[in-house]
């Protein structure tokens, strides 16, 4: 019986070892593979796809926008909040009241 115990260990060892190896083995080609696409990565990519972002097209079917359409929503958004503030009477907007404020002490005003 001892002997069969100690072969199992030995087999189980020999499978952590295999293991081991396997693993060590993966891990320095995943290493090279990524080294290999960072090494391949130029600046006038990086430049390139930063333009894109700014001034591209939405890709692969997404529906986001770029950012410069991003930030004409915003301002068009914006002007739209500022006109209709300018159109808004006076009185519709809440007076000062020192016992209902929000976040801000009146002496901070």
């Amino acid at each position: 019986m001892p002997q069969e115990q100690s072969s199992e260990q030995r087999s189980r060892e020999n499978l952590r070892h295999y293991r081991k190896v396997v693993a060590n083995v993966v891990g320095a080609l995943r290493s090279a593979e990524v080294r290999n696409s960072f090494a391949s990565f130029t600046l006038e990519e990086a430049v390139d796809q930063a333009i894109d972002v700014i001034e591209g097209p939405p890709q692969n079917g997404t529906t986001r926008p770029n950012k410069l359409v991003q930030v004409d929503r915003i301002k068009q958004d914006f002007d739209n909040a500022i006109e209709g503030i300018r159109e808004t009477s006076p009185d519709a907007f809440r007076r000062s009241d020192p016992t209902d404020d929000v976040n801000t002490d009146p002496e901070d005003v």
